[in-house]
């Protein structure tokens, strides 16, 4: 605890950039009620959950926030508030004062003995831009969440990304692939809004995802299209074209559906084996 007392105080004062925090966990000498769960997450028995220590490391350094760790908290918390559609997010990872299950191994994708993976610092980026989430963030936010839990449907998307806590190794391409110096590509845009649409994924690309995902993993036969799209971390020049044949302003072109549907068949890869 006292890594985190560090961090939130300095020569016996509350330092500045930690009274948002306080006042997004406090209200008027109470904790609020709907912050519970996330404290209730991190200690057990009046002591700090031993899986919770990576996270703590990897937000306080010596006793400081680490400066890239900022943008995430200015995210999280507005005017001494969490903000109103970080909550569900919340919500997602915590029920009733316990961190989910299913969510240790997208904790520990982020975070590697005390520190943030450098390989997850674009992510985060490009999640956040000057202490906010980004605004085309939303809907890929809560295409994930809905009332304060991760949606089934998604959780077969999460499983193919980690495994044993860790990203599968054939998955980075695809990361690198979407972000790019902390920023999400200008031309995977179109491709996200594509998928989601008002915070929620398409019911029509809900095949298109269970024709790569089974059961948690990419289907063995997918992983030489993913490969074919993408090489070392970007999409290859030429894939592009094929994309904005796809997408148009957001959205998958109304006469692309026909293809999608001769590939994809009750969500399996039906001519294109």
């Amino acid at each position: 605890m006292l890594l985190v007392i560090a961090a939130f105080c300095d020569n016996g004062g509350v330092r500045e950039e930690m009274r948002p925090a306080i006042a997004a966990f406090c209200d008027n000498g109470r904790v609020r009620e709907e912050m519970r769960p996330a404290i209730a997450a991190f200690c057990d028995n009046g002591g700090v959950r031993e899986q919770m220590r990576p996270a703590i490391a990897a937000i306080c350094d010596n006793g400081r926030v680490r400066e890239q760790m900022r943008p995430a908290i200015a995210a999280i918390c507005d005017n001494g508030r969490v903000r109103e559609q970080m909550r569900p997010a919340i919500a997602a990872f915590c029920d009733n004062g316990r961190v989910r299950e299913q969510m240790w191994p997208a904790i520990a994708a982020i975070c590697d003995n005390g520190r943030v993976r450098e390989e997850m610092w674009p992510t985060i980026a490009a999640f956040c831009d000057n202490g906010r989430v980004r605004e085309q963030m939303w809907p890929a936010i809560a295409a994930f969440c809905d009332n304060g839990g991760v949606r089934e449907q998604m959780r077969p998307a999460i499983a193919a990304i980690c495994d044993n806590g860790g990203v599968r190794e054939q998955m980075w391409p695809t990361i690198a692939a979407i972000c790019d110096n902390g920023g999400v590509r200008e031309q995977m845009w179109p491709t996200i809004a594509a998928f989601c649409d008002n915070g929620r994924v398409r019911e029509q690309m809900w095949p298109a995802i269970a024709a790569i995902c089974d059961n948690g993993r990419v289907r063995e036969q997918m992983w030489p299209t993913i490969a074919a799209f993408c090489d070392n971390g970007r999409v290859r020049e030429q894939a592009w074209p094929a994309i904005a044949a796809f997408c148009d302003n957001g959205r998958v072109r109304e006469q692309a559906w026909p293809a999608n549907a001769a590939i994809c068949d009750n969500g399996r890869r039906s001519h294109c084996e």
